[in-house]
Formats: C-alpha cells, sequence, structure tokens
C-alpha cells in the first residue's frame, strides 16, 4: 500500500510540474506579445525588420494555439516581404500559412498556398531547404485526402533533396504507408523490412519507430501474412511511453482490425472503443468517426442510431470549425483590399492637391513676372515722356 502511495505521489508531483511548465510556457508567450506590440507603439522600423516583428506575433499566437491571429500576423509578415521583393521569407511565411490551413483541414488553399511558395522558389528550388518541407506537406495533404500516388510523388520529390539519413527513413516510410492504401502491401514490405534492417533504425526517433513498426505490422496483417497480437503490441508500448495519442488511435484501429480478420469479436470491439474513448478525451474528430465507424460494423442494431447521430453532429461540428476560419481568411483579404482602396483614394487625393498647388504656384509666378512687366512698361513710358 504504501508502494502505491509512493508512485501515486510520484505521477502526481510529475502532473504538476508538466502544467506548471506549460503555464510558465503560455506566460512567456504572452509577454513576448506584449513586448512586441508596445515596441511596434514606440518605434519605428523599415520594412524588412516590421516582417520580423509581425512573424514573431504569429509564431508565438501559434504556440498559444491562437490560430486566427497567428494567421493575421503572418498574413501581414508575408505581405511586408513581398513588397520588398524578399522572396526567401515570403516562402517562409507561405509555409507557415500553408501549415495553419492544413491543421484547419482547409487542404485545398493549403496545397495552393505550397505550390505557389514552390514557383516562386523557381531555379532555387533545389538549393532551399524549404521546398523539402513545403512538399512534405504536400504529400501529408494528398494521403488526407486520398490522393495516394499523389503523396508517393511529393514523397519522392523531398527525397530528392533528403541527405539526412534520419529523414530518408522518415520519407521512405510515409511512401510505404501511401503504397497501403494504394492495396501495394509487398513493395510496403519491402520498404518497412529495408528501413528495420537499416544501421540507422535505432538512431530514428521513438514516435517514428512506433510509427513504422505498427505500419509494417497492419500491412502484413492485409497481405495475409503470419501476424500476431504483439507484433501491435511492440508498438503500442513506445506509443503510450511517449504519449503519442494520434498513434495509439492508430494500433487500437489496427488491433481492433487484427481481431476482427481472427473473428475475436469481442476482443475487436473491446480495441474499437478504445480508440473511440481516446478520441472523445481527446477531441480527435476524424479518428472519433472511424471508431465510430467501426464500433457500428461490430456492435448490434440497437446502438447504430445513437452512434449515427453522434457521427452526424460530429461531421457538422467540424464544418462549423472550417466555417469559422474561412470567415478569418476572408476577412483578412478583406482587410487588405479596403487597405490598397484607401491607399489608392489617398494616392487620388495628394496627386489633386499637388495639382491644385502647381496651378496655384504657376498661376502666382505669371501674376509675379506681368506685374514687374508692367511695371517695367510703365517706368520705360514715363522715361520717354521725360
Amino acid at each position: 500500500m504504501k508502494h502505491i502511495k509512493v508512485i501515486f505521489l510520484f505521477f502526481s508531483v510529475a502532473l504538476l510540474t508538466n502544467l506548471l511548465s506549460q503555464n510558465r510556457e503560455k506566460t512567456n508567450y504572452y509577454n513576448e506579445i506584449e513586448i512586441i506590440k508596445k515596441q511596434l507603439k514606440k518605434e519605428t522600423y523599415d520594412e524588412k525588420h516590421l516582417a520580423i516583428k509581425y512573424n514573431l506575433l504569429g509564431h508565438y499566437y501559434n504556440k498559444l494555439n491562437l490560430i486566427d491571429s497567428a494567421y493575421k500576423y503572418m498574413s501581414n509578415s508575408k505581405e511586408i516581404s513581398l513588397r520588398i521583393s524578399d522572396t526567401i521569407n515570403v516562402v517562409n511565411r507561405m509555409y507557415s500559412l500553408a501549415k495553419i490551413e492544413f491543421q484547419k483541414e482547409f487542404f485545398s488553399k493549403s496545397d495552393s498556398t505550397a505550390i505557389k511558395a514552390l514557383r516562386l522558389l523557381g531555379k532555387k528550388k533545389n538549393k532551399q531547404n524549404i521546398t523539402s518541407s513545403l512538399y512534405n506537406i504536400l504529400g501529408t495533404s494528398a494521403n488526407i485526402q486520398g490522393n495516394y500516388q499523389e503523396a508517393i510523388n511529393c514523397y519522392n520529390n523531398v527525397l530528392k533533396g533528403a541527405s539526412d539519413s534520419i529523414n530518408v527513413i522518415r520519407y521512405k516510410s510515409n511512401i510505404a504507408f501511401n503504397l497501403i492504401y494504394l492495396k501495394k502491401y509487398p513493395q510496403a514490405n519491402t520498404i518497412y523490412r529495408n528501413i528495420k534492417a537499416s544501421k540507422f533504425f535505432d538512431s530514428i526517433s521513438d514516435y517514428l519507430k512506433g510509427k513504422i513498426l505498427d505500419n509494417h505490422a497492419f500491412s502484413r496483417l492485409l497481405n495475409n501474412e503470419e501476424v500476431v497480437e504483439s507484433d501491435f503490441l511492440e508498438g503500442q508500448k513506445i506509443k503510450a511511453r511517449i504519449n503519442d495519442i494520434m498513434g495509439l488511435t492508430a494500433n487500437y484501429h489496427y488491433l481492433s482490425e487484427f481481431f476482427q480478420k481472427k473473428e475475436n469479436i469481442s476482443k475487436s470491439r473491446k480495441y474499437a472503443q478504445m480508440m473511440y474513448d481516446l478520441a472523445l478525451k481527446h477531441n480527435m474528430s476524424d479518428s472519433r468517426i472511424a471508431a465510430i465507424d467501426k464500433i457500428l460494423s461490430l456492435e448490434p442494431n440497437s446502438r447504430a442510431r445513437e452512434l449515427s447521430i453522434e457521427k452526424s453532429e460530429i461531421l457538422d461540428s467540424i464544418q462549423r470549425k472550417r466555417n469559422e476560419f474561412a470567415t478569418t481568411i476572408y476577412n483578412y483579404k478583406d482587410e487588405v483590399n479596403k487597405r490598397i482602396v484607401a491607399e489608392s483614394n489617398l494616392s487620388k487625393t495628394n496627386l489633386q492637391k499637388q495639382k491644385w498647388i502647381f496651378a496655384v504656384g504657376v498661376t502666382l509666378i505669371l501674376f509675379v513676372v506681368y506685374f514687374f512687366y508692367k511695371r517695367g512698361r510703365t517706368k520705360k513710358e514715363k522715361i520717354i515722356e521725360v
């Protein structure tokens, strides 16, 4: 009993320490935002440094998960960098914006932003590290949208510029994952086996290692190879240790599929429920829908109606969130357009003023010239009369 209390106390202290650390980080971000905003009010910056300040604001807001504000300031930073022809920073900002758009599930917008950034790089594309990042986000987006061959093409483009052995493993793993969706299991399994045999496999992150172990086991299962429960539990153990929540939902899904194939419906239902509970706890809409679909295929009809209604509500919620972010994008563009119109009107007003001042100036000059000319004529006439 005493031993259990010690363990409980240890985890309580660890949890409290983690929460305090997160609060400190948030406080620091808010402080940095206030400092930058005060600087912007008091000081005048050239456009290059102004773009840097706006980007920092976007970065800190993003860290605080205040996505709308992050998007606005990063967009401002991009527009200023574009105005001063700072191409590399424009591309960097576009990558940040594409990531936010992707996060908000505006995949077409994210793809468009990333592709425009690649076009902007032009011939410099193969010399910039950001190129790999842009292709990577395009590949991930293509996978989510079900364009698996396109995703593979993107990752192959990433591999062309990848020199780091760990990154090479990551991108090859992504290619294998998309091959699973294309039902090319032997090709996927060959890639996974080569990765696991690589001398760099032990050097990769636990996050990537857990994913590779899990996905390889699932690919073998789909290819009707001999797979046992422990093949999935190996990846699960790693994911649980590093608190990879998304990875755990995938693992529970794989195990549910494994036991369904083994005709052990009780265990299949257990893992589908575990996936659902975890997705619900962490507000993971897509995983929750996938879990509901799995449960529906296993549960008796009595629960089908209840879960179908819940799935519909989740989809409505996702659409509302997308609409809210769409409004943010629209409002930003509207704000930019209004500013352009205002600047244009101001320029026209200034031009009219300049024309008026010029006309008055010319009139005065002509009047002075005429005055002295007339005065000179009068004097000359008087001299002649004398």
